[in-house]
């Protein structure tokens, strides 16, 4: 399918707001939080389960050394432990640990409530309904996989 430039620099347009808005959400995390690639393995442990680095790497999208320094980092923490598969005692498996949930959990609900604030202060109930209306569009754009859209 053909792409005009009106929707390439829509594209760009969204790609750029989304970024900031990414960014908006990340503000106020503290310094000796973790970063937001370390809360992102946190989170496809927590949803998963035990992974082994590979599989995590694969998931996430990491160089081997990158994600060798990330996992050193978040088990120092105690955010994650590493132990031996049961079947198969060659392999180590990630788990993500009770106080990696709990970080997961209080990042989660200080975005939340960063982001109602934002919304409740900068929108009216009409610009409201119109985020709902985006929200489903930018899904819809999420999943989409090149086929038929929806």
């Amino acid at each position: 399918m053909e792409r005009s430039p009106e929707i390439l620099a829509e594209a760009r347009a969204l790609r750029a707001t989304v970024a900031l808005f990414q960014r908006s959400l990340r503000a106020g995390r503290g310094f000796d939080e973790p970063s937001p690639e370390q809360m992102s393995v946190l989170g496809v442990l927590q949803r998963e389960g035990p992974l082994t680095a590979g599989e995590l790497g694969e998931r996430e999208r990491l160089l081997p050394q990158s994600l060798t320094r990330m996992l050193a980092r978040l088990e120092d923490r105690g955010l994650i432990t590493r132990r031996r598969d049961d079947e198969d005692r060659r392999r180590r498996l990630i788990a993500i640990t009770l106080l990696g949930r709990q970080h997961l959990v209080a990042e989660a609900l200080r975005r939340e409530a960063r982001l109602a604030g934002a919304m409740a202060h900068a929108l009216s109930p009409a610009e409201r309904d119109v985020l709902r209306i985006a929200r489903d569009l930018l899904e819809r754009l999420a999943r989409y996989e090149g086929g038929n859209p929806g």
